[in-house]
Formats: structure tokens, C-alpha cells, sequence
């Protein structure tokens, strides 16, 4: 079977065979966030969901970021701490990290941002903070159409953000008296 590696720009790296991609793990090239390709299907996947493929072998595999060292002889590299910009492959995940080399990352952390400040916002000023987490659940869906690997912490936060908003909205206006002026009671 044939997979292309995925960078943040949508460039493709392959079509090539499991063991070139198993050689790009030791190279330091695929981490468990790069997304992959599978040329029979054109699916994108994780590297984690290819069978067959050792990201343990990764140099570095379970170390935070920021204390991994490049690969002797890997194209690109400097001595000293891996230095990703000058890495001509597409890596994400564990030896950068940013949101942006993730698919819908970038739309995932404003969804999460924007929903914590709604559950805040909700003790001062409910209607406000239900507006905050229903931007938060547009960009939970923006994520998910982007590609995001697993969006469903964003949506449960926005989701479960309005609807606590809404309750003290509804609690709110009615301890005021305005529900009770609007029934006639």
C-alpha cells in the first residue's frame, strides 16, 4: 500500500511504501500527529491509524518537546536542540507543537478559548456568555471540517457552555421580575 505524508499547507511528500515511511519515524520526520495519506482510498489519517507503522523508533519518542536532538545526518538539521524550521518534511505533534500544523487546530483552541470565557462570563453577565460559547461551537465546527482529529472536547465545552448560560439567562431574568411581568403572574 502507498501513503503521502501531509504538511500544515496541504503540500504532499509520496507517494511511498511502509518501510520509506517507517525510515522518515527514524528520521525524525513522522510523529503520532503527522497526518497521512492513504493513496488507495484518499483518506487522511493520523500516523497513529497506519498499521505497521513504529512511531516508537521516533528519536526523542515520549520526551517533552523542547528535548529532543536531531538525528545525526538528518537533511537540515543543526547540532543542539531540533531546530523545526529548518526540517524540509512536515512534522506536527510531538517535536512542534503548534495548532496551526494540526488540521483545524488553530479553530479548536479558539473554540476552547472562546467557551471558557463564556462559563466565566456566565457569573457576571449570562446573555454575553452565551454568545461566547455559541462562537465557540462555530469554531468547534470550523475545526471539524478543517480536519481536526477529534473535536468532541470543543463541542462539549460550547455546548455545555450555552446551555449553562442560558439556565442563568432564564434564572437571571426571572429573579429580576421580568418573566413574571411578562406571564402576567
Amino acid at each position: 500500500m502507498l501513503y503521502s505524508v501531509l504538511d500544515a499547507h496541504g503540500n504532499r511528500y509520496g507517494p511511498v511504501d511502509l518501510p520509506t515511511l517507517n525510515q522518515w519515524v527514524r528520521d525524525g520526520r513522522i510523529v503520532p500527529a503527522t497526518q497521512i495519506l492513504v493513496e488507495a482510498t484518499q483518506k487522511v489519517i493520523p500516523a497513529t491509524m497506519v498499521p505497521g507503522l513504529n512511531l516508537e523508533q521516533a528519536p526523542g519518542y515520549g520526551l517533552p518537546p523542547g528535548q529532543v536532538q536531531a538525528p545525526i545526518g538528518f537533511p537540515g538539521a543543526q547540532s543542539g536542540p531540533y531546530a523545526p524550521a529548518n526540517v524540509p518534511y512536515p512534522r506536527s505533534g510531538a517535536f512542534s507543537s503548534p495548532a496551526s500544523l494540526i488540521p483545524g487546530g488553530s479553530e479548536y483552541n479558539r473554540s476552547l478559548t472562546f467557551s471558557g470565557i463564556g462559563l466565566v462570563a456566565c457569573i457576571c453577565f449570562p446573555p454575553i456568555g452565551a454568545i461566547l460559547c455559541g462562537a465557540g461551537i462555530y469554531f468547534a465546527r470550523a475545526a471539524q471540517i478543517n480536519g481536526h482529529p477529534s473535536p468532541g472536547l470543543a463541542y462539549l465545552a460550547s455546548i455545555g457552555g450555552l446551555a449553562i448560560n442560558i439556565v442563568l439567562s432564564i434564572t437571571s431574568l426571572a429573579s429580576i421580575g421580568i418573566l413574571s411581568g411578562l406571564t402576567g403572574h
